[in-house]
């Protein structure tokens, strides 16, 4: 696992889960999502709290070796940014 902690270009659906994203100028697919969670730590002191998300996703269509490089993305979303635009941040690649 490798914890990379980055801001990431993140397309979602209505639903606010992510579909495809965009990380050193490639584009992923979004196949599913592994799983959800929340996490806050502190909450008395109000800090933020985050959205995780693990997903499969693989090289799109006409990137090279599309298809085949299946990749595990821990995912998070700042809650104060839910609805306000797609402030997503990579946490880890998981091998």
């Amino acid at each position: 696992m490798k914890s990379i902690h980055s801001p990431i270009d993140v397309d979602t659906d209505d639903r606010c889960r992510p579909v495809r994203l965009y990380w050193r100028s490639n584009t992923y697919h979004v196949s599913r999502i592994l799983d959800r969670w929340v996490l806050q730590n502190r909450w008395w002191a109000r800090e933020e709290k985050r959205l995780y998300v693990l997903v499969e996703a693989s090289l799109a269509a006409g990137e090279p070796v599309a298809g085949k490089a299946v990749q595990h993305l821990e995912l998070y979303l700042k809650t104060s940014a839910v609805g306000s635009g797609n402030e997503w941040t990579l946490a880890r690649v998981v091998d």
